[in-house]
């Protein structure tokens, strides 16, 4: 009898876990961050040939739209948008000065919320230019990526800095795009991209996922996070042929959605922040970088909202939205994107219900031909986040204009 009890309970676990294992094995195959790094140049951002994503043939279409037409300007000015220049028109000279400016490139010292930018620029610039290179200029690019991936490395596992600020972030892009842009050519092109799978994926973006996407720290989150985060997943698009954003959306509560809402939703008329924790920022501060993230956030969850709001906010702004330094993030402002009415928005929000806690209140939305006049209502029922968080539980703002009402937390 007990003999036949052992074989019964020793057949139920093994055969739980194998079921456990098969779980498992499912969700790694389902995992777009598992998938194989594409034997294709460029694969950082955009794509040669057939791709649901961004294309060179596609982007050549939208530059000649009006939207486009100022910002090309200022790709002329930075070799990021000289290579896009030159991917888009054929230009041998926009190819050199691209070239010539790669090759002046340095990632640095210092905070990896500016190293975290400078080395995804590098990558990418490697990536998009490979095929024009001579092998002694790949030779000396790869080595300057992967001595900043291996400081990256390095920050990233002693966890230096605080987890929902913008350095960790920072570093987690550079390496995901480096490892994209040396697969193949680089024996520390998997290590990377294993660090970032290890504690981007599995760690960082779960934090997003807590918090629903919110902004919950100083502005810098809204300059840096918000760009590096969508950056990951729009390379990582390309890269693969694999859009992050369903998984995410299964898996992760669909953090990345949650970042364009928060757009719509922490914004005011005329584009002024919400003035909540240290993101303050008045109408005539809240352009020139901050509208890349939305656009590059937009494009890889396919936001019909997030195309109707960054619409309205170049329309306030135009050309100015986007800063030369910034303007090769245009490229993310998908003219394919039909602009949905924001009329058929909820009129309440709520972002991370169990750890900040930011309600959102609107009057009503805008029709596209009308300036937004809405009354605007913020309150917090949850705690301080980082150490930008501002103040805890309690507080709340009534805005139509002007402060109409506040009352800070407790």
């Amino acid at each position: 009898m007990n003999r036949a009890v052992c074989k019964t309970a020793i057949f139920l676990l093994l055969t739980m876990s194998l079921d456990t294992f098969a779980g498992q094995s499912g969700e790694l195959q389902d995992n777009p961050f598992q998938a194989p790094i594409l034997d294709v140049r460029p694969r950082v951002f955009i794509r040669r040939g057939v791709f649901k994503g961004l294309t060179v043939a596609k982007l050549r279409d939208a530059a000649g739209q009006p939207e486009f037409v100022p910002i090309r300007a200022k790709w002329k000015r930075r070799p990021l948008g000289q290579a896009i220049e030159w991917m888009i028109t054929g230009n041998p000279e926009s190819m050199e000065a691209a070239v010539a400016g790669l090759k002046k490139m340095q990632v640095g010292d210092g905070s990896w919320t500016y190293r975290g930018e400078k080395l995804v620029r590098l990558a990418t610039l490697f990536d998009w230019l490979y095929n024009e290179l001579d092998q002694q200029t790949r030779t000396e690019i790869i080595a300057r990526i992967e001595q900043a991936g291996d400081d990256a490395v390095e920050h990233v596992r002693a966890g230096r800095a605080p987890f929902f600020y913008t350095r960790t972030p920072g570093a987690l892009a550079g390496l995901a795009v480096s490892g994209i842009a040396l697969n193949g050519v680089s024996d520390k092109a998997d290590d990377f991209l294993d660090v970032f799978r290890k504690f981007g994926v599995a760690e960082y973006f779960k934090a997003y996922q807590w918090v629903e996407g919110a902004a919950t720290g100083g502005t810098y989150t809204l300059d840096y996070t918000y760009v590096t985060l969508p950056q990951i997943c729009a390379a990582w698009w390309s890269a693969t042929g694999k859009n992050p954003t369903p998984w995410i959306r299964d898996k992760q509560d669909g953090w990345l959605d949650g970042i364009v809402r928060f757009y719509l939703w922490y914004m005011r008329h005329g584009f002024a922040f919400t003035d909540i924790n240290d993101q303050y920022r008045n109408i005539w501060n809240s352009h020139d970088q901050f509208c890349q993230g939305l656009d590059i956030a937009g494009y890889v969850t396919r936001s019909t909202y997030g195309r109707a709001w960054s619409q309205r906010w170049m329309g306030r702004f135009g050309s100015a939205l986007y800063h030369t330094e910034y303007a090769h993030n245009f490229i993310f402002r998908d003219v394919t994107l039909r602009a949905e009415s924001l009329s058929n928005l909820p009129r309440a929000e709520l972002f991370g219900r169990d750890s900040c806690g930011y309600c959102f209140f609107r009057s009503h939305w805008p029709s596209s031909d009308k300036p937004d006049d809405a009354t605007h209502v913020f309150f917090r029922c949850g705690d301080p986040m980082d150490v930008h968080g501002g103040v805890a539980a309690g507080e709340f703002q009534i805005f139509k204009y002007a402060p109409l009402a506040a009352r800070s937390g407790r």
